[in-house]
């Protein structure tokens, strides 16, 4: 951002007192000093006319355009608040993230480079401020740099609860203000009794501002090499989710004693799912859950489920009616499963009357119509409802409520074995 020069800076403070012989202009007690956007605060603050130069000291505050907080006990800038010298600096990102560092210096109205500073998204405990944080960076120096959106470190250490656990001679991360960009995301490592070790990276792809695609790539002892990706994209009409992975390993099919495994074979999974307006009265939506076999899913931890849910479904959305058209398979994931029903097709129509129409009250019409499917037997069922309803309140202060419905429920079966036969 470039700052305008011309642009007069505006005083307040309990006093502000003028040295004419030194050219000193100097404001003591709740000082705060507009600069454009820039905002500094001190409990003193001296201005030298001729050398263009601000010194702040007490509890000094610096507010940066994009809302990002800079707090010291002394710093010297230029009357335009945007270079200069800071010492003892912690600064207060957008995001609530902190850097602490011993001095910093402010340059070229873009970069801000700190010594001996530690970086940390992690909120302070309340109760025991000085306790380290869950994670924390350390760097001889770091370089937050506005105009590229980076935040560099030189010499960096990785701390979890104020130990070390690894070392980088260079390190760059976007800084708060970046919505979104392109690069690897945490690793993941760890061990446990489906894959042995394993670690896993991922790398974020930012395609559009509604569009991204995620691909990690993972290695295992156990269970080979796993290739998964997760693609998302939002429209004005819509949007759509997709996760899918692959592997090539050998199936558990027995976790008892002996262990039985199959041939190793691809394998993986499908999960895809999205929502999109027809026109102004109609919507679509989707989703799909599909996987190679009955272990997989829980061998990767993609899912804990032990049900699969596959449906497509349409609604309709008018002033006082609702329609509803849906398909819905299962797949069950469980040791000795039985076979999930094909719900096929699942229809529905409601319609409310206008309040204060039929009769002084409301009345209300419900239909539906169900189809089930399992192995030789099939279901079907056809409700029809009708009610009414109509609320007065008498001269007197009681409330009268009226109340009338009926509901018939028709059922034909194919296959359906009788309870009541011998």
């Amino acid at each position: 951002m470039e700052v305008d020069r011309s642009e007069p800076a505006l005083i307040t403070a309990d006093e502000v007192l003028f040295d004419e012989p030194l050219g000193l202009v100097v404001a003591r007690g709740s000082v705060e000093i507009s600069q454009g956007e820039r905002v500094l605060r001190a409990d003193e603050v001296v201005y030298n006319t001729r050398t263009d130069v601000v010194t702040a000291s007490g509890h000094v505050v610096l507010v940066d355009p994009d809302g990002g907080m800079v707090f010291s006990d002394f710093a010297e800038l230029q009357s335009d608040l945007a270079e200069g010298f800071i010492n003892s600096i912690g600064i207060l990102l957008s995001d609530n993230s902190r850097i602490a560092a011993t001095t910093g210096v402010r340059r070229e109205d873009r970069v801000t480079e700190v010594e001996r500073a530690v970086y940390s998204p992690c909120r302070l405990c309340e109760d025991d401020p000085m306790r380290p944080p869950l994670w924390q960076l350390r760097a001889v120096r770091v370089i937050r740099d506005e105009e590229s959106q980076d935040i560099i470190y030189r010499d960096a250490f990785l701390d979890f609860f104020g130990i070390p656990v690894l070392y980088t001679p260079y390190l760059r991360h976007p800084d708060p203000s970046v919505a979104q960009r392109s690069g690897l995301l945490t690793p993941s490592v760890g061990r446990n009794g489906n894959l042995g070790t394993f670690v896993n990276v991922p790398y974020y792809i930012a395609i559009s501002p509604s569009r991204d695609l995620t691909v990690t790539g993972g290695l295992s002892t156990d269970a080979g090499p796993l290739l998964r990706g997760l693609y998302r994209d939002r429209y004005a009409f819509g949007q759509i989710e997709v996760d899918a992975s692959a592997n090539y390993s050998d199936r558990l099919v027995n976790a008892g004693e002996p262990t039985e495994r199959e041939e190793q074979r691809l394998r993986g999974h499908l999960f895809a799912n999205g929502i999109f307006a027809i026109d102004d009265n109609w919507r679509a939506s989707a989703a799909i859950a599909l996987t190679s076999d009955d272990t997989y899913l829980d061998t990767f931890d993609i899912t804990d489920a032990d049900i699969l849910r596959t449906s497509g479904l349409t609604e309709g959305f008018f002033d006082l009616s609702y329609a509803r058209a849906e398909v819905i398979s299962y797949r069950d994931l469980r040791d000795d499963a039985i076979q999930q029903p094909l719900v096929a097709p699942v229809l529905s129509y409601s319609h409310v009357g206008t309040p204060g129409g039929l009769l002084g009250g409301t009345w209300a019409a419900d239909g539906s119509f169900l189809h089930l499917r399992r192995d030789d037997v099939e279901v079907s069922r056809m409700s029809a409802e009708a009610s009414w309803s109509r609320r007065d309140i008498l001269p007197i202060g009681l409330v009268s409520d009226l109340e009338a419905g009926f509901r018939q429920d028709l059922y034909l079966g194919d296959g359906v074995i009788d309870p009541d036969l011998p």
